[in-house]
């Protein structure tokens, strides 16, 4: 998703605030899934059983992920929108 939201970036030519917007987005996301990726390969590391406290810690992990993406479609939605709207506006004009 990264590729297609700066393909997208490039295509609509988009500002210098919105890229850095999304730079702060993507590197959000990607820190994130590093991080929820090295819990789990702790919490796996100290104990193959299941203990409710591991299970924890990685849901909460997951959850941190899942709200970076949140943040992530939310900023790009509130960017690329405008763009998309003029864009489709622009080719019903044409057609008409």
């Amino acid at each position: 998703m990264a590729v297609v939201a700066i393909l997208s970036g490039v295509f609509f030519q988009i500002g210098h605030f919105e890229w850095i917007a999304i730079s702060l987005v993507i590197s959000m996301v990607l820190i994130s899934e590093s991080i929820n990726s090295a819990i789990e390969a702790l919490c796996d590391t100290v104990s193959q059983d299941f203990k409710i406290n591991v299970k924890y810690a990685k849901d909460v992990s997951a959850g941190a992920v899942l709200v970076s993406v949140a943040v992530s479609v939310v900023t790009g939605l509130i960017i690329f929108l405008p763009y998309i709207i003029d864009f489709i506006k622009n080719i019903f004009l044409k057609m008409v």
